[in-house]
């Protein structure tokens, strides 16, 4: 083989490897290119919202948990608002917790009853599910805004949308996750929130059996990236309402966007 088809061989094999790293690099920081083409895939799901100032929504999967308070204390620090999504077995004997969650003006959502991937359900076991932590969650949600849904594993399937819609709820995947649930290195999680945000994104962590001390280095660590970029964390009910008009509507084009 001569040289000219040794450089095309190596010039493909270049191509095919920034090719692969760049896909790698879109999945693991979940480029907006990428969530609005799975959002298009998935149009009644809300994965981010159609806004172009430094503003995103924090949320916080799995709660209540041991750990809740050391969060609210550290999101009071802060002055910040987040969306606590609910798991409906684990209220029980947590109440004050619940209670506190609105009396610091955070919100709520529903995350299905039990810890589980969502998707695995039936439609009937998902309607259950879905009722019986509806149930619970009711006296707290009273005056929000909107009703939230969020599946466990964060899966949307087809046969949810009839049954979140004869509840009220929207469903809500999110643009932004932290892998914390996954990847359990806080030094990992903090430097994926660092470099993984965009304008009206929906950011995902999750509530977990962490000691303090983790838990005040991944939460202020992102706190203080968000401060010094002047990015504000806040709850949906204070998104423009331009910004999120109906589930179907709120799509914009990637390149719309600042990452």
């Amino acid at each position: 083989m001569n040289g000219i088809g040794w450089t095309i061989i190596l010039l493909l094999l270049l191509i095919i490897v920034s090719l692969l790293l760049f896909i790698i690099y879109s999945i693991l920081f979940q480029a907006r290119w990428l969530m609005w083409i799975i959002n298009k895939i998935n149009p009644k799901a809300l994965f981010y919202f159609s806004i172009n100032t430094k503003i995103i929504v924090l949320t916080i999967d799995d709660a209540p948990s041991n750990q809740t308070e050391e969060f609210l204390d550290l999101f009071k620090r802060y002055g910040v608002h987040v969306t606590f999504f609910i798991i409906g077995e684990r209220v029980k004997g947590r109440e004050e917790k619940m209670k506190r969650i609105i009396e610091e003006g955070h919100e709520i959502g529903n995350h299905t009853y039990y810890d589980e991937p969502s998707f695995k359900n039936t439609k009937e076991e998902f309607e259950d599910k879905l009722r019986r932590t509806d149930e619970v969650i009711k006296p707290y949600v009273l005056n929000q805004k909107y009703k939230w849904f969020r599946p466990g594993s964060g899966i949307p399937s087809s046969f949810m949308y009839d049954c979140l819609e004869k509840y009220g709820y929207k469903l809500v995947i999110g643009s932004c996750h932290a892998f914390d649930a996954q990847i359990k290195n806080c030094s990992y999680t903090s430097f994926i929130l660092k470099h993984g945000i965009c304008n009206g994104d929906i950011v995902i962590v999750h509530d977990r059996e962490y000691t303090l001390p983790e838990v005040e280095r991944e939460i202020c660590n992102f706190m203080s990236d968000l401060q010094n970029e002047e990015v504000k964390p806040i709850i949906p009910k204070t998104i423009p309402s331009q910004s999120f008009p109906t589930l179907e509507s709120h799509l914009q084009s990637p390149d719309e966007y600042i990452h």
